[in-house]
C-alpha cells in the first residue's frame, strides 16, 4: 500500500476514460422512477419529513439537501434526484482509479478496474436512477483513497475527512469500508506529531456526518417522531431483512446471493470471480499486497449485507461492494497477459462486453415509464378531478408523489375491493381483466434490479369484476381459481348486449363423470354443456338486462365435485371442488378489451 503522485500522462488518460464513461451515463437515465424507495425520495425532495418516511430512516440527508438544491435551480423532484446521481455517475472513474492506486494497484490495472466497475449491469443501471447507491459509493472510494493518502499528506487526510463525512450523510454503512484507511491515516499523521489534521479531520467527520443526521431529526415532524422512525426502522432491518428472521432463506444461500450472483448474469459473475481468484492466487505467490488489501477492506461491507440486508435486493446493494470485483477481474487479466497496454484493452473489451449485455436494460428505463407510473399517469389524465382513486398498497409512494390533489384511497394487496364501490378508478399490481394493461418484460432489466413494479393495471371501478360467495383461491383477480358446486360473480352493468367468454377446466379423471356445467346470467339460463375436455372456452352474447343494478349477477353450477383428500392419500385438501376458472372476460361485443 502506497501513496503516488500521478503523472501527465496518467492524468491525460483518466480524464479522458473518466469523459468517455460519463458520455454512457446518460443514455441510462431512467425516463421515472420505479421503486417503492425511489418515490419516498421524490416525496422528501418536495416535503422532507422522516417521520413520514419521506424518506424512510435514517433520512439520507445529504442526498435529499444537495438534490433540493438542483429542485431550487429548476428541476423538478425526480430529475433532481437523477442530476446528484448522475455527478456520482460520472465521478465514479476517476473515485475508483484513486483509491487502487493508493491500495498499491499499478495504473493500467486501476484504470481498467474503474471501467470495469462502471459498466457492471447493476452500477450502470443505478446509475441512471434516483437511487443514492452510485453517489454513495463514489463519495465512499474518494474518502478511502484520501484517507489512505492521508498518511504522508496532511491535507489529503482533512479532505478524506469532509469527503467521508458527506458520505455518512448519504449512507452511514460507508463507515464499515472508511475505518481502516481513517485508522491508517490517522497513525501516519500520529507518527508525525501532526495533531491539528487529526483533530480537524475526526471534527470534520463527526460535524458533517452526525450533524446531518440531527439536521434530518430537526427537520422533520419532531425529534422524537425521527428517533421513533429510526428505531421503528432498526426493528424491521432487525427482525425482517436479517438473519433474525427464521423465514430469511439460509444464511449460505443467502451467502451466496449476495456475493456470488447479486444479479442475474451468471456467466459475467462467473468470469469475474475466476480471474478475481488468478489475481490472489498471483499475489499471494508474488507477495503483492493491493488485491488482498482491496477485498479485506470491503469484506466487512460483504458480510454486514449477507446478514442484515433485504435479499430481495441484492443487486442494489452489492453496488456498494463492487469495487473489489472489478479490480481484481482487472489485475486478473494484467497476470494472464502482462504486458499494460494489452491488459487495458482487455479490460475495456470486458467493459464492451458488460455494456452490451446490459443496454437492452437501461434503454427500457430510459425510454420508457414504468408500469406503475404510467397505469397512474393514465388515470390521472382518463379520471375527472373529483374521481376517486383506489390504489393497492404496493404502489403507495408512488400514487403520493403523482397523484396530487386527488383523493387516493389506499387498499391492502389481498383484498378485493368490494361490490359496493362503483364509483372512481382503481390502480393494482394484479391483472385485472378488461384493465389497461402496463408491462415491462421480464428480461435484462428485470435480472438487474428488484423484481417488482414490472406490472400495473388501471380500471374504472364499475368495470371491476366482483367474485363473490362459492369461490375458493384468494389470489389475483385474474388467477385461476377454483369454485365449489356453485358460484356468484358480479359484472358490470351495461347497456346494450355483452360479450361473456369462459375458460373453464377439471381434473376430469378425477371424477366419477363428466361435469354438466349450467350457466346464469341474472338467473336466466345462458347454457348447459358437459365439460368434455380438461380446459373448455365458451363464449356467449348476453341481451342487455332489465335491471337498473350497478351490476349483473353470473352463476355457474357444476352437477361433479371432487374432494382432493378423498382421492390422493396425500392429500389434505378437503374443499369440495367443482370447476376451475382459468379466464373471464365481459366486455361489449366490439370492444377492443380496454376501459
Amino acid at each position: 500500500m502506497f501513496a503516488t503522485r500521478m503523472s501527465f500522462s496518467s492524468k491525460a488518460a483518466v480524464f479522458v476514460t473518466t469523459l468517455v464513461v460519463a458520455l454512457t451515463r446518460w443514455p441510462a437515465l431512467s425516463q421515472t422512477f420505479l421503486d417503492w424507495d425511489e418515490a419516498l425520495f421524490v416525496l422528501a425532495v418536495d416535503d422532507y419529513d422522516v417521520a413520514l418516511q419521506r424518506p424512510h430512516a435514517p433520512g439520507y440527508p445529504l442526498f435529499i439537501a444537495a438534490a433540493k438544491l438542483a429542485y431550487a435551480a429548476g428541476f423538478d423532484a425526480f430529475h433532481a434526484l437523477q442530476a446528484v446521481v448522475f455527478l456520482g455517475a460520472v465521478c465514479l472513474v476517476p473515485a475508483a482509479y484513486l483509491l487502487a492506486r493508493q491500495l498499491g494497484f499499478r495504473a493500467t490495472t486501476a484504470l481498467g478496474g474503474a471501467v470495469i466497475l462502471a459498466f457492471l449491469p447493476n452500477v450502470w443501471v443505478y446509475g441512471g436512477t434516483a437511487f443514492s447507491d452510485v453517489p454513495a459509493l463514489t463519495l465512499g472510494l474518494t474518502a478511502c483513497a484520501l484517507l489512505l493518502r492521508g498518511r504522508t499528506c496532511s491535507r489529503a487526510f482533512v479532505a478524506g475527512g469532509i469527503v467521508l463525512g458527506c458520505a455518512l450523510g448519504i449512507r452511514p454503512a460507508t463507515i464499515i469500508v472508511a475505518v481502516v484507511p481513517l485508522a491508517i491515516g490517522a497513525i501516519g499523521r500520529l507518527r508525525e506529531r501532526r495533531w491539528g489534521p487529526l483533530v480537524a479531520s475526526g471534527l470534520l467527520v463527526a460535524l458533517i456526518g452526525g450533524g446531518s443526521y440531527v439536521g434530518a431529526a430537526c427537520a422533520s415532524r419532531s425529534v422524537e417522531d425521527y428517533q421513533a422512525a429510526v428505531r421503528e426502522q432498526s426493528e424491521w432491518v432487525r427482525h425482517v431483512d436479517s438473519y433474525r428472521n427464521p423465514a430469511r432463506p439460509p444464511l449460505t444461500d443467502v451467502a451466496a446471493t449476495f456475493l456470488l450472483h447479486p444479479y442475474d448474469q451468471p456467466q459475467q459473475l462467473t468470469a469475474l470471480i475466476a480471474l478475481a481468484a488468478v489475481s490472489l492466487v498471483a499475489a499471494a505467490v508474488r507477495r503483492r499486497g493491493a488485491p488482498w488489501g482491496s477485498l479485506a477492506l470491503f469484506a466487512p461491507l460483504m458480510g454486514f449485507s449477507v446478514l442484515s440486508l433485504d435479499v430481495q435486493t441484492p443487486a442494489r446493494y452489492a453496488v456498494a461492494y463492487m469495487f473489489p470485483y472489478a479490480m481484481l477481474a482487472a489485475d486478473g487479466l494484467g497476470v494472464i497477459v502482462r504486458r499494460p497496454r494489452w491488459q487495458f484493452a482487455a479490460a475495456a473489451v470486458g467493459a464492451l462486453a458488460l455494456a452490451t449485455w446490459t443496454w437492452p436494460a437501461i434503454r427500457l428505463q430510459a425510454t420508457s415509464d414504468a408500469p406503475p407510473v404510467a397505469a397512474l399517469r393514465w388515470v390521472h389524465s382518463h379520471s375527472p378531478r373529483n374521481a376517486d382513486v383506489f390504489v393497492s398498497v404496493g404502489f403507495r409512494p408512488q400514487a403520493a408523489a403523482l397523484l396530487t390533489r386527488r383523493q387516493i384511497i389506499y387498499f391492502e394487496d389481498d383484498q378485493t375491493i368490494g361490490p359496493e364501490e362503483t364509483a372512481g378508478w382503481v390502480v393494482d399490481w394484479r391483472p385485472i381483466p378488461q384493465a389497461k394493461a402496463f408491462e415491462w418484460e421480464h428480461d435484462r432489466l428485470w435480472r438487474v434490479v428488484r423484481q417488482r413494479g414490472f406490472a400495473a393495471y388501471a380500471l374504472r371501478l364499475g368495470d371491476v369484476h366482483h367474485f363473490m360467495d362459492g369461490w375458493f383461491d384468494e389470489g389475483g383477480i385474474d388467477d385461476p381459481r377454483w369454485m365449489g358446486r356453485e358460484s356468484r360473480t358480479w359484472l358490470p352493468s351495461r347497456s346494450g348486449s355483452m360479450r361473456l367468454d369462459l375458460v373453464l377446466g377439471a381434473p376430469l379423471d378425477l371424477f366419477t363423470a363428466r361435469p354438466t356445467v349450467e350457466v346464469l346470467v341474472d338467473d336466466e339460463v345462458l347454457d348447459r354443456f358437459v365439460l368434455t375436455d380438461g380446459e373448455m372456452t365458451k363464449s356467449w352474447i348476453v341481451p342487455p338486462g332489465t335491471s337498473t343494478a350497478a351490476f349483473r349477477e353470473l352463476r355457474l353450477r357444476s352437477d361433479t365435485t371432487v374432494v382432493p383428500a378423498r382421492v390422493w392419500s396425500s392429500s389434505t385438501d378437503e374443499r369440495e371442488l367443482g370447476l376451475l376458472l382459468r379466464h373471464l372476460d365481459w366486455r361489449a361485443p366490439d370492444d377492443a378489451a380496454t376501459p
